[in-house]
């Protein structure tokens, strides 16, 4: 019943199309992001919209301190709002799904999120679900080490372009190209990771 209420309310919404997921490539999430922001999440609190055909709509809203804006515009502080499915949550925790559907955060994780424009309800969607959603993984030190989704990375590098660049990048962060971006499932570099997506954004 659920899901069909979400089919039907969002249907009109570029969020509505995101609902039913297949796998993609990062450069196909590159391309159909409409922004893709790095930060750590601050606050997350379940909240309710109107409907627009009458009734709410259950979301979640996000508040993230923007460290990077890869692609798009964004504030320092951005709001990001999901629909929330009630009595469902798909946590990325060590990145690997629990299902099928929208992520949830933590506060105080590190994400990189491939987001949706906006709807005229004011959501959004990660791209591919939790495909677009990456949960950083810091060393002992804070820093930021390594990159994965919410299916463990599969098929993240499918059919993409890893040419000279990529090589020196992996060796200038003292790893094998296949440690930094690898079509392997599993986390990848962090600095490889950012670094790559930056260069196919700048590519469109």
């Amino acid at each position: 019943v659920l899901w069909a209420f979400l089919a039907l309310t969002l249907a009109p919404c570029r969020e509505g199309w995101a609902l039913q997921s297949q796998e993609m490539n990062l450069s196909e999430m590159v391309q159909q992001a409409d922004r893709i922001v790095a930060g750590k999440v601050i606050s997350a609190v379940e909240a309710s919209i109107p409907g627009p055909g009458g009734g709410t709509i259950p979301i979640m809203e996000y508040t993230l301190l923007v460290s990077n804006a890869i692609k798009g515009t964004a504030d320092a502080r951005i709001v990001v709002r999901h629909v929330r499915l009630p009595g469902v949550s798909f946590f990325l925790n060590d990145g690997s799904a629990t299902g099928v559907g929208l992520p949830a955060y933590k506060v105080d994780e590190e994400v990189i999120l491939f987001l949706t424009g906006e709807s005229s309800l004011g959501l959004s969607s990660p791209v591919g679900l939790v495909q677009g959603a990456f949960r950083v993984q810091s060393d002992q030190h804070g820093q930021p080490v390594s990159v994965v989704n919410g299916v463990g990375n599969a098929g993240l590098m499918r059919g993409t372009d890893k040419g000279n660049s990529r090589m020196k990048m992996a060796q200038e962060e003292g790893a094998s190209p296949d440690q930094a971006l690898s079509p392997k499932d599993g986390p990848i570099s962090y600095s490889g990771f950012i670094s790559t997506v930056k260069e196919m954004v700048n590519e469109k």
